[in-house]
């Protein structure tokens, strides 16, 4: 992680450089004399001051200004083609210069996608899925699957009582809670409140859990509730979590879960230890992977999260560029395999969503 973050302060310290100059042409445009020392020395203690603010990635400050740079980016390749079609036919674009040169621009286009993300991350939406089975079940079943609360980055437990209200609703037989229910940001009374409301919610055959990476509060050094008291607190509101094992839920339906892949784990064949194949297995995984040896062992679904569909745009398709999960979002079946990957309730480390949707999901397993 120092690793990681010293790599972060060198690239912040080279787009101050770029900063620097976005600043003195800003200052130049609204009349301040950038060969005055004093003006230049503020505008360099400027510079470093933005992107020292940036350094790290996973806060909201950082998240301002990295967009602030990215969008003036975008002005300069702007820019760069007003300059080739002026020297093709000379024309005079006063209202571009004030665009490209006030330094208004990156900050007004940052705030409105800030608010928009900010509005999206809180509009919790309803996501449905059929999945429809060759095997002989003898009755159709109905999953709630929810991932990556994060409860206290933006969920909080009128969020996670609405969730409940609406699925009840639909009568369900099963929920699924596939990781990151908490983080290292949410305090011991948080953790306790959230997984209260979820142990409440109705159905037929119980809740079962998998952790996440988060959910364990691994990357902090101080965290607000310890392993065992997580542990106690999902058990004692008749959660019932898996570790690389699985239950059978019914004659012909099978849940198993996973270790978090990032726990170290042990193979798919362990998790499904004694599973008849015939029966409709649903995997719980937290991270979308290993999806070729769940198909090989038969796994019928497997239900992740993590990869909160990008959250930011354009990370979705960065994911997507580098292989980074199997599946960034949505669902997927290949022959008698189906994945499903939810983009989450909520988000981590920003209350901002400017790429997808917040939801809880609805899975309906019917006979083909």
């Amino acid at each position: 992680m120092a690793r990681f973050f010293a790599f972060a302060a060198v690239i912040m310290l080279l787009l101050s450089i770029y900063v620097f100059f976005i600043l003195r042409r800003a200052a130049k445009f609204w009349g301040i004399n950038v060969k005055n020392r004093l003006v230049n020395i503020i505008i360099i203690g400027l510079s470093l001051l933005i992107c020292a603010l940036g350094i790290n990635p996973f806060r909201t400050p950082a998240l301002i200004i990295l967009h602030i740079i990215g969008i003036s980016a975008v002005l300069e390749l702007i820019n760069l083609f007003v300059f080739i079609a002026k020297k093709i036919k000379p024309f005079s674009f006063k209202a571009w210069n004030a665009v490209y040169k006030s330094g208004i621009t990156p900050i007004v286009v940052t705030a409105v996608l800030l608010v928009y993300g900010f509005i999206n991350m809180h509009n919790l939406v309803e996501t449905d899925y059929t999945v429809t089975t060759k095997k002989n079940i003898s009755q159709d079943y109905k999953v709630l699957m929810l991932a990556d609360s994060h409860y206290g980055t933006t969920t909080d437990a009128d969020d996670l009582k609405e969730i409940k209200s609406r699925a009840e609703k639909q009568e369900l037989d099963l929920v699924v809670l596939v990781g990151d229910i908490v983080d290292e940001s949410t305090t011991n009374e948080g953790m306790r409140e959230s997984f209260k409301i979820l142990g409440d919610i109705k159905s037929k055959y119980g809740t079962y859990y998998v952790f996440g990476n988060h959910d364990k509060a691994t990357y902090t050094s101080d965290p607000n509730f310890t392993e065992s008291e997580l542990r106690q607190v999902i058990e004692q509101n008749g959660i019932t979590i898996l570790e690389d094992e699985n239950v059978q839920i019914t004659d012909d339906l099978v849940i198993a879960g996973r270790q978090d892949f990032s726990d170290g784990r042990a193979s798919v064949d362990t998790a499904l230890n004694g599973v008849d194949k015939d029966d409709f297995i649903i995997m719980l995984d937290h991270q979308p992977r290993d999806y070729e040896e769940e198909k090989q062992n038969q796994t019928d679904i497997v239900l992740s999260g993590h990869t909160h569909a990008g959250q930011i745009w354009p990370a979705k398709y960065v994911i997507d560029l580098f292989n980074m999960a199997e599946l960034s979002y949505g669902i997927e079946t290949n022959d008698d395999f189906t994945a499903v990957v939810t983009s989450g309730v909520s988000g981590w480390g920003y209350p901002i969503r400017t790429q997808e949707h917040s939801e809880f999901v609805i899975i309906d397993i019917k006979k083909a």
